[in-house]
């Protein structure tokens, strides 16, 4: 069961996780001595919060025995970095990936890498505090969750929940919860002039009512979800802990989805609770909260979701990057309709200015605003070409496609290989053009289907949407 499998994930992330050093106030230096290899190319970038930033700098080639300096500006600090390796085993052969995790904080350390490991004992850091001790911690915490794990397997197997043996392995199982979360406030507190302790609260698990049913566990491990969270520490958006963090919370709400048709309220209620939650918190931690879900609600086209973002992102206190973004949305979703007409749409023909209008020889008009670059659009592209291969599916549909790429290059390179067998547009400005804003456009795909005087009469998010229509 996906709510009492809460050790194993711990487990999981410890499997994955990689070194760690901060820095609390003035820039420092990182060197990097590169060996086991012929040659990289060797890149450091901070994290923020979500994924890596730019590169703070790129160091290329570096040959083996060689040592690079990297200079850590102070905005970046304390956080966790990005140490990545793009290397050769010899002269000849491809460049390879690696990546290497570390938290730098208040001491210059000197790295000595070997690409082809990692980890452990071949992984020499100099001077280094922040990620020895975030080593040392994640041992313990491994030790301690192994055990947390097996009693969760025992109960979740055992089919006898009245015996005297379940009931002495529940209150085994909660004694061990309640010893791990003693054991990490300790460790916080024995290394709280390091970054990292900042990061233990994160590992803490929230106790189990065993007693309760399947979903009256899962709300109550939701409503206790944000108990362990320190919302009033901003500097933990400067590593990967609260992504992963929320990735758990995510498949906790994502266990209580039965069906396609209750998929969407379920995760407006998610991102409803973890808003509220943290927005007692530090202005920072409530914002990142805001902009972690209007980016998932935006890239799954849950309008729902940015309506109830709108009542956290107009909050003084909330300092969401996505303000401009929820507002201008919610414009576009009170103009940009079904049953509303769709504003013109102009294309280049070559030094023509052309404006689209559905072929009368077919039953509707299908506009889909893309960009190349985009997995979700490329992968409704394919599906809808290979539907659209069909003869008896091309009396349906006039097709135009509408690329918003920001380069002309960028997206004839893109498109090269997938041969659409419809019309197909790049809109000079991209993202910015005309176009887009009179669509209200901030991401993609969007596809309308239309009537002959452009009547919106279905925005279908993906192929069965538009089946269905067709059926409907």
């Amino acid at each position: 069961m996906m709510i009492r499998g809460f050790a194993l994930a711990i487990m999981g992330l410890l499997l994955t996780c990689s070194p760690g050093s901060n820095v609390f106030g003035a820039s420092l230096e990182l060197n990097v001595k590169l060996r086991g290899v012929y040659s990289s190319k060797i890149s450091l970038s901070p994290f923020n919060g979500v994924k890596t930033a730019k590169a703070i700098a790129v160091h290329d080639p570096v040959a083996a025995g060689e040592s690079v300096l990297f200079h850590v500006p102070e905005a970046f600090l304390p956080g966790e970095f990005l140490v990545r390796f793009d290397y050769k085993k010899d002269a000849v052969s491809h460049p390879y990936p690696s990546e290497l995790h570390l938290y730098l904080n208040k001491n210059s350390i000197s790295v000595n890498a070997n690409p082809l490991y990692l980890s452990g004992d071949s992984l020499i850091l100099e001077n280094d505090l922040e990620n020895k001790a975030f080593f040392a911690y994640q041992k313990g915490l491994s030790e301690k969750t192994q055990t947390i794990a097996l009693i969760e397997q025992l109960l979740n197997g055992y089919d006898r929940p009245g015996d005297a043996l379940y009931r002495e392995a529940v209150a085994v199982y909660n004694a061990r919860v309640e010893e791990l979360n003693q054991w990490i406030k300790k460790q916080q507190h024995a290394r709280n002039d390091l970054y990292v302790s900042r990061l233990f609260g994160f590992d803490a698990m929230v106790p189990v009512n065993w007693e309760a049913t399947e979903t009256e566990q899962v709300n109550e491990l939701l409503h206790g979800y944000f108990q362990r969270l320190d919302i009033q520490d901003s500097l933990i958006l400067r590593s990967r802990q609260l992504n992963q963090f929320m990735a758990r919370y995510m498949a906790l709400w994502g266990s209580m989805v039965t069906s396609e048709e209750v998929k969407d309220s379920i995760f407006v209620l998610a991102g409803q609770l973890a808003c509220s939650m943290v927005s007692v918190g530090h202005p920072k931690i409530y914002g990142w909260m805001v902009d972690y879900f209007y980016n998932g609600y935006e890239q799954y086209g849950i309008d729902e979701g940015i309506r109830m973002l709108n009542s956290h992102s107009v909050q003084p206190h909330c300092m969401t990057a996505k303000k401009q973004e929820i507002e201008r949305r919610l414009e576009g979703l009170k103009h940009i309709k079904v049953g509303g007409i769709a504003p013109p749409v102009s294309f280049k023909n070559g030094l023509k200015v052309c404006e689209y209008k559905p072929h009368k020889d077919k039953s509707y008009g299908l506009m889909i605003f893309y960009e190349s670059g985009c997995w979700h659009c490329k992968q409704f592209l394919e599906e809808l070409k290979e539907w659209y291969s069909y003869d008896v599916n091309h009396v349906w549909f006039d097709v135009a496609g509408f690329a918003f790429d920001e380069e002309k290059g960028t997206w004839e390179k893109n498109m090269a290989d997938l041969s659409l067998p419809w019309t197909d547009h790049w809109v000079e400005g991209g993202i910015n053009s005309e176009l887009a804003n009179s669509y209200y456009l901030l991401s993609t795909p969007v596809i309308y289907i239309v009537d002959h005087n452009m009547k919106i009469l279905e925005m279908p998010k993906t192929m069965q949407e538009l089946k269905e229509f067709l059926n409907g």
